[in-house]
């Protein structure tokens, strides 16, 4: 199957295959002296749980020289994107973060632990008006309102642990195993006219 005839897989970025939770909750650690497991939330936003009023000096955090760029990979990410990419035209798509370093240690990031090129990579708050037929993320409200706007594509929601509960629409499932959304986007390919 020639590029352009593969379907299209859009795949988040934190939750999916970096550890930004894990960050995150230290920087939690370092601004209230409080710790916090991933088991604690019961939904996608943490500062309902954390608190608001420390929004501003966590954020603070992700935006500093180096955060975005020390973020580990979830083991097998490199090996699943390797293997999508032999079915899919991998797009990464990612919330930005307004920062002085953010788009530049996420780009590299990307370039280091998954082969990304920069012109695979989509900053974007509104996943939803991104088009493809397979995406992939980890927040269930990305998930609905992408399903939405994209009612014949194929959605996965990555699981984690603060996304068990979620309800997810008719053209979703949950998964973290990287053979689904494999098989996922050969599914795709397979209905394509």
């Amino acid at each position: 199957m020639t590029d352009p005839e593969k379907p299209i897989a859009l795949v988040d970025v934190d939750g999916v295959l970096a550890r930004f939770l894990d960050a995150h909750l230290a920087a939690v650690h370092a601004v209230t002296g409080r710790r916090f497991f991933p088991e604690d939330f019961p939904g996608h936003e943490t500062f309902d749980i954390i608190g608001e009023a420390y929004r501003d000096d966590i954020e603070q955090e992700w935006k500093a020289r180096g955060f975005c760029e020390s973020l580990r990979p979830y083991p097998g990410a490199r090996l699943g994107i390797a293997t999508l990419r032999d079915v899919a035209r991998v797009r990464f798509v990612t919330a930005p973060v307004h920062g002085p370093h953010w788009h530049w240690e996420r780009t590299r990031w990307l370039e280091r632990h998954v082969g990304a090129r920069p012109r695979d990579i989509i900053f974007a708050h509104d996943k939803r008006v991104i088009r493809g037929d397979v995406f992939v993320d980890d927040n269930p409200d990305h998930i609905d309102s992408w399903c939405e706007a994209n009612p014949s594509g194929r959605a996965i929601l990555w699981t984690q642990p603060y996304n068990r509960s979620a309800k997810l629409p008719r053209n979703a499932r949950r998964s973290c195993d990287w053979a689904d959304v494999v098989g996922a986007a050969r599914d795709a390919a397979a209905a394509r006219p």
